[in-house]
């Protein structure tokens, strides 16, 4: 039953019992669930320490088999991001290192007029859903961020597959892990166990959990950049690919579900993809600078066969095997000068022959999509990007007719696809991340300041002339760093990123996914002139030269992605490196140099004559990040760059002359996706806590 405790009022906020409602003047805020009765607690006893022990008393009830301490964090972390405070400088949640939680704001009574009580036969246990704000959508909604409508009502608890009660066939969705910092997942073709990867004390970590009880232990520590998790067939092993695991390189390796060392399967650039449902045979594909090639091998042993390939620029970037272990499903990227878009195409085993099963647009964008066929072969589910928002959603794509349903449709993004062999449950990473851009001076890490909010978050911010910033969030915005006040730039969509202003002021150059191509586009402040610049693949990250003459951007070359430049009113392409492949250009302030990250047998920061030519400069500072973004300090004396410690990441400095790094922010929370620095030496910082968990989908399939 709802509490009969009155509302209180906490600065701009308003905690209603009655409704289990928090709201900020007439919105009510997404918080519900162990996060909604965790503030409860924490309200009704403002002031005080609440230990770490109490709350979980008061959240899970003896029985309960549940990580408490990654719980209890996920559950802060939600409450200040609503309440739009951060663990570094809070205004009401503040953190008792090694205790708990002290809520430091009293609240206050808000007078309501007295409770007129319903007749006997209107009184329900359960509210009726709560309708969430509408949104630009298609008319199928299958779930919003947060819990939402789903033909009636979502039920979005924290479960586990099986659990009593939810047998109904009413499609539901399930969250399983709490840590937020899950990176790989696996379900077993029975049911009864989850794998998954997250940090665990700043160090990745391979868990397997019973899906009945949620309890888990520890696999491995230090299992490598995993590529791919699955279990084998019959469950007894998992098999994972691994970028830098037990041995060097990319391999595929098997370790028992019970534990044991991991042994090495298949060595030697090897990108594990699937399993066949007898659980005798592998598929996985090699790439080279040449061509990508999809093969399939026995287990157990024996000769490679080669299935599918694809010369460069295209690629192969995922592929699935048919339960009966006749066809074959791919993702191909098609890269040339008209066309950058990924097609789904399926190939005989027999005989190679191929056919197309969709088409799309599907937008050839990065991460790679990802693929899984039903049990019973009646279609595939696929993760891929979508254009309008740049967040990934699962689609189902029917076989043979190529027919495609879209599953999830909402803010988060989602990574991994594991199916149960009945079919009845997905297992996925949901990705509710919300990065927010911050402004502050590195010399006085008190003057860090949030200056937007709201879902689904701001990235790439850049630094106008005048002062402001450029980011994008569904569309381009310009934002006055003093106040957070928005300005939109008209015409700008979803699929438009990482904008920069020209030093001239008038006109934004930007990355999009317009027309299913990959390019720069160049528009004006005031959302006038829009023009396209490149064409084919060529479309990463743009860049104007100090004196607004030239853009660099990274585009595909035949022998990979390069760095290129050309004249900002257009014109032909210039290549500005040769030999390895790069990405990621910044120009340095004097407009000599160009910085990029290249692939050398594994990633560096390198440094490029802006007339183009050889790099003369390396540093080995990216194996320590997941974030390959480099920016020019204002000086122009040293790169900066990411480096992440777990779940935390701060921007270090690289001087060109050699010396060490050194630390440029020291951030204690949260994790940093993009940043920028003003001429002025402030930084524009878009940062973020992680928050990707293990969620299953059950009776998902359209």
């Amino acid at each position: 039953m709802a509490s009969r405790q009155p509302p209180v009022r906490f600065g701009p906020f308003e905690l209603d019992y009655r409704a289990a409602q928090l709201r900020r003047g007439p919105v009510v805020l997404n918080l519900t669930g162990q996060p909604y009765r965790m503030l409860e607690l924490l309200v009704e006893r403002a002031g005080e320490l609440v230990t770490r022990e109490e709350i979980c008393r008061k959240l899970w009830p003896e029985g309960h088999n549940v990580d408490f301490e990654a719980a209890i964090n996920v559950a802060a972390r939600r409450i200040r991001e609503v309440l739009r405070e951060s663990a570094d400088s809070p205004t009401y949640l503040h953190t008792v290192r090694g205790r708990g939680y002290r809520f430091e704001l009293p609240p206050q009574p808000v007078e309501t007029p007295p409770e007129v009580p319903l007749p006997p036969d209107s009184v329900h246990e359960e509210a009726p859903p709560e309708k969430t704000a509408s949104v630009q959508r298609p008319k199928r909604i299958p779930w919003v961020r947060g819990g939402a409508v789903l033909a009636g009502v979502l039920i979005l608890v924290i479960g586990v597959i099986g659990r009593s009660g939810h047998n109904s066939g009413e499609r539901s969705i399930y969250q399983f892990s709490h840590s937020g910092s899950v990176s790989d997942c696996a379900v077993s073709r029975d049911g009864q166990h989850i794998a998954y990867v997250d940090d665990d004390d700043n160090e990745p970590v391979l868990r397997i959990c019973d899906s009945s009880s949620g309890g888990c232990s520890v696999l491995l520590r230090h299992p490598g950049a995993l590529l791919k998790l699955l279990f084998s067939a019959d469950g007894q092993y998992l098999l994972f690919g691994s970028d830098d695991g037990p041995s060097p390189g990319a391999n595929i390796y098997r370790v028992r579900s019970s534990g044991g060392p991991p042994n090495a399967v298949v060595r030697g650039s090897a990108w594990l993809q699937a399993i066949s449902a007898d659980g005798q045979r592998i598929l996985y594909f090699r790439d080279s600078e040449r061509e990508d090639t999809l093969y399939v091998a026995d287990l157990n042993g024996g000769p490679e066969r080669r299935v599918l390939h694809r010369y460069r620029p295209d690629r192969i970037t995922a592929a699935a095997l048919s339960p009966d272990g006749t066809t074959v499903s791919a993702w191909w990227l098609v890269a040339n000068n008209l066309e950058f878009h990924y097609s789904l195409i399926t190939a005989r085993m027999a005989d190679g022959v191929e056919t197309p099963l969709s088409m799309g647009p599907w937008p050839g964008v990065y991460p790679r999509p990802e693929l899984a066929w039903l049990p019973n072969g009646t279609g595939l589910v696929a993760v891929i990007q979508d254009d309008a928002t740049g967040l990934r959603q699962i689609y189902q794509i029917d076989y043979p007719s190529g027919a495609v349903k879209r599953i999830t449709n909402d803010l988060a993004s989602y990574s991994n696809l594991s199916v149960t062999g009945d079919g009845s449950s997905l297992v996925t990473i949901k990705d509710d991340t919300t990065p927010q851009i911050w402004v502050l001076d590195p010399k006085d890490p008190e003057t860090a300041r949030q200056v937007t909010f709201g879902d689904p978050g701001y990235r790439y911010p850049s630094w106008t002339s005048d002062g402001a910033l450029l980011a994008s969030s569904q569309g381009l915005w310009l934002i006055d760093p003093r106040n957070g006040r928005k300005q939109a730039i008209p015409g700008t969509t979803g699929s438009d990123t990482a904008p920069v202003l020209a030093p001239d002021g008038r006109r934004v150059f930007f990355a999009s996914r317009r027309h299913n191509a990959y390019a720069v586009w160049r528009v004006g402040r005031d959302g006038g002139g829009l023009t396209r610049l490149t064409y084919g693949d060529e479309g990463g990250r743009p860049k104007v030269s100090p004196d607004g003459r030239w853009l660099v951007y990274s585009g595909f070359a035949p022998d990979g992605i390069a760095i290129w430049k050309m004249p900002v009113e257009g014109g032909p392409p210039v290549r500005v490196n040769w030999g390895e492949p790069a990405t990621e250009p910044d120009i340095s302030p004097d407009g000599k140099w160009i910085s990029g990250t290249a692939r050398l047998g594994r990633f560096l920061a390198v440094v490029y004559p802006f007339e183009g030519g050889p790099h003369v400069k390396q540093f080995d500072v990216l194996p320590v990040t997941t974030h390959e973004h480099l920016a020019w300090a204002p000086d122009g004396k040293a790169l900066t760059f990411i480096r992440n410690q777990g779940s935390v990441s701060n921007l270090w400095r690289q001087p060109l002359d050699g010396r060490e790094p050194t630390m440029v922010t020291h951030f204690e929370s949260q994790q940093i996706m993009d940043f920028a620095w003003a001429r002025d030496g402030r930084l524009a910082v878009a940062r973020a806590q992680r928050e990707a968990d293990v969620v299953v989908l059950r009776h998902f399939q359209q």
